[in-house]
C-alpha cells in the first residue's frame, strides 16, 4: 500500500523502477488480514492510546500479521 502510494506521486520514476517493483512483489508472501487481525489491531491501538504511546498504524498491522504466523 505505501509503495503504491509513493509511486503514484512520481509516475516517471514508477516507469523507471517498475521491473524492480514487480520482482520485489513477486518475492514476498502477503499474509491474510481478516476480522481476527482487525480486532487484534483495534485492541493494540486502544492499549497504546490509553498508555499515550504512539506508533504508526502500519506498525500495528505488521505486529498483527506477525502474531498470526
Amino acid at each position: 500500500m505505501e509503495v503504491k502510494d509513493g509511486l503514484s506521486i512520481n509516475p516517471e520514476r514508477t516507469i523507471k523502477i517498475q521491473p524492480l517493483i514487480e520482482t520485489f512483489f513477486g518475492s514476498i508472501t502477503a499474509l491474510p488480514f481478516g476480522v481476527e487481525e482487525a480486532e487484534l489491531t483495534a485492541q493494540i491501538i486502544s492499549i497504546l492510546k490509553i498508555a499515550r504511546t504512539a506508533i504508526g498504524s502500519y506498525d500495528v498491522l505488521v505486529d498483527c500479521g506477525y502474531q498470526r504466523v
